[in-house]
């Protein structure tokens, strides 16, 4: 009888056939996916950018993603953590959430920032994409007068804080970032000078290079003129903020970030870093008028000629 060569017929792959598909599939989905992440990213950065340029034009636009603040500075913005307080205002109310990041260092100037070369490293660091970049000037280097203080620093605004203040913006601008001046306040240890000294100098300088400013100094100027011996330091020099100084000051950039009252926020928040400020609710509601009175009036001066 004759023979036939015997058929089979497959049932199933082999180990390293399943292994070459599943490698295959695993390519194309990755694929697929960097493809979606890329695209996502794109939308991202070109909403961000867009609502940077409305805020810009005076207006501030609702959007998904955080707003990310980085402040370069010294104690002036950690103590009480204003960044922090900035973030739990923010939370509280419902709006756009804020992620900070810091580069603050104790008895720091924009020039020292600047000379260290750690805040530029940061800047450029293409995973980042900043919305603000706060500049937190020292003591009374905003003034426009040369020579000591009288208390162991200088003056300097045409030798340190503008020509610093510059640098970074040029860093902050090829970023597509914005830059926010952090106006300080009179020392109240220092004799012959006044709030004007640090408001015509940040605000002259902001109109200049297209900044933006929060307007603490002016703040604190019109609670300390509303209620002479109002508890806003700590110390006469160089001058921290007392809590509810802090509280104010991060009214401020509340004000200036949102561009709506800070009315209504509550009187004690604690930080993500632990930090507690509690106010009796009729100081809050004090310093949240003078907050936004203060950025009111911001707002008038930089548009006047």
């Amino acid at each position: 009888m004759p023979s036939f060569p015997r058929t089979s017929s497959r049932k199933g792959m082999t180990l390293l056939e399943l292994i070459v598909v599943f490698s295959i599939l695993s390519i194309l989905t990755g694929l697929i996916a960097a493809g979606v992440q890329k695209v996502r990213s794109v939308a991202v950065n070109q909403e961000r950018q867009h609502w940077r340029q409305q805020h810009v034009l005076g207006e501030s636009p609702p959007r998904a993603e955080p707003i990310r603040m980085f402040f370069v500075g010294n104690s002036f913005t950690y103590v009480n953590d204003i960044p922090g307080m900035l973030q739990a205002f923010a939370k509280a109310a419902g709006r756009t959430p804020i992620e900070c990041e810091t580069e603050t260092l104790g008895a720091q100037s924009l020039k020292m920032h600047w000379d260290r070369g750690v805040v530029q490293r940061r800047l450029e660091d293409s995973s980042k994409e900043w919305d603000f970049v706060v500049l937190q000037e020292m003591r009374g280097l905003p003034v426009a007068r040369t020579g000591p203080d009288g208390f162991g620093f200088v003056y300097g605004r045409s030798e340190y804080f503008v020509p610093n203040v510059k640098k970074f913006d040029r860093v902050i601008k090829d970023r597509r970032a914005i830059t926010l001046l952090y106006m300080t306040w009179k020392v109240p240890a220092l004799q012959g000078v006044t709030q004007e000294d640090w408001t015509n100098s940040h605000l002259r300088l902001a109109k200049e290079i297209r900044a933006e400013c929060s307007p603490a100094g002016m703040a604190i100027d019109l609670a300390l003129r509303r209620r002479p011996g109002f508890a806003m330091f700590t110390d006469i020099y160089p001058g921290h903020l007392s809590p509810a100084g802090s509280y104010l000051a991060a009214c401020c950039f509340y004000a200036t970030i949102f561009d709506v009252s800070p009315s209504g926020l509550p009187a004690g928040v604690t930080t993500a870093g632990g930090t507690s400020v509690n106010l009796p609710e009729d100081t809050a509601a004090f310093l949240q008028t003078c907050a936004w009175d203060a950025y009111q009036d911001y707002r008038k001066r930089m548009k006047a000629p």
